[in-house]
């Protein structure tokens, strides 16, 4: 879970599964409107979300590769 730094009432999460192949969906829910908005990715290895220190506009995705 992630706040975002230029708007305290907005927050990004992830939920992610390798079951059947479903991948990774990524939400952010904003307090303002109560409304939660959801972009889809197939890769199920999304494991981690952060904001960049001092570009608050890019958010950076973490993910992790099975062998």
């Amino acid at each position: 879970m992630a706040a975002d730094p230029k708007d305290s009432g907005t927050v990004y999460f992830i939920y992610g599964t390798y079951y059947q192949g479903y991948g990774t969906d990524i939400y952010k829910y904003d307090s303002h409107s109560q409304n939660v908005s959801v972009a889809h990715n197939s890769y199920h290895r999304i494991d981690s979300i952060a904001f960049h220190p001092r570009a608050p506009g890019l958010l950076y995705f973490g993910v992790d590769k099975e062998r």
